[in-house]
């Protein structure tokens, strides 16, 4: 347990423990004769040091305040503005508490099938898509659809999907793409990654080998579950469908 020396370090100590606490609450208030004593339980508290990330399940804080005996009134109006800055403090940090985990990047085991194999990459750091390399040259007939290797298989973390996008400029300027796109990598599958390339053109077109022919964006999901119901939330759209909306 800390106890802060006066008020100013006690305050530091209840804002710097609340900043990555996620439960606050006030446990004792005891008051006597020139000062009061006001504890305050943190739960689930993170705690950053030397880049490393420490999780504390209690952290206690008291802090003395000293008490005026002249202007009792004025002691008491300090504690509950005290209280209130607090309470402030912590709501105004919840936004930040409660996305802590979007920081984290996503792990994938990837494992190299041959010595033409090429590791997703990105050009950008704000890029969310990765490049898919083919593992060969593929030669692309017109309006046929070729399955192209990468040479790779991935192993997804639970929860996490894979999308296997187009990329713009070989679609536009080629009119060459996935023809299931989007393509969807589930956590289970662990065989070789192919793309089922079509080729809209009435052109050839030949994959080269490395060329960069889609990209892969990994999702994060969650588990659904479908409740059977005998009518559904009456909205502005309802079972309006293709069309519905409007061409403008």
């Amino acid at each position: 347990m800390f106890k802060g020396l006066n008020v100013s370090v006690g305050v530091l100590s209840i804002l710097s423990a609340a900043k990555y606490s996620s439960i606050v609450e006030l446990t004792e208030v005891f008051c006597c004769t020139g000062s009061c004593i006001v504890s305050i339980k943190f739960s689930n508290v993170i705690s950053f040091s030397n880049s490393r990330i420490s999780l504390f399940d209690e952290v206690y804080v008291e802090v003395s305040i000293g008490m005026s005996d002249s202007k009792p009134k004025i002691s008491n109006i300090f504690i509950l503005l005290f209280d209130f800055v607090l309470f402030l403090f912590k709501n105004s940090i919840i936004f930040i508490i409660e996305r802590l985990p979007l920081n984290n990047s996503i792990n994938i085991k990837i494992k190299l099938l041959n010595e033409n194999a090429k590791i997703p990459t990105k050009k950008h750091n704000l890029d969310i898509g990765y490049d898919l390399y083919a593992d060969d040259e593929y030669h692309l007939e017109p309006q046929k659809v070729t399955l192209v290797k990468l040479g790779i298989s991935i192993e997804l973390p639970k929860n996490v999907g894979g999308f296997v996008l187009p990329r713009s400029g070989l679609s536009s300027k080629y009119m060459i793409a996935p023809i299931n796109s989007p393509g969807l990598i589930d956590p289970g599958y662990t065989g070789e990654l192919m793309v089922p390339l079509m080729n809209y053109s009435s052109e050839s077109y030949t994959i080269e080998l490395h060329e960069r022919i889609a990209q892969l964006v990994a999702i994060n999901t969650q588990a659904i579950t479908f409740e059977v119901v005998e009518n559904l939330t009456t909205s502005d759209r309802s079972s309006g469908g293709f069309g519905s909306t409007g061409k403008n």
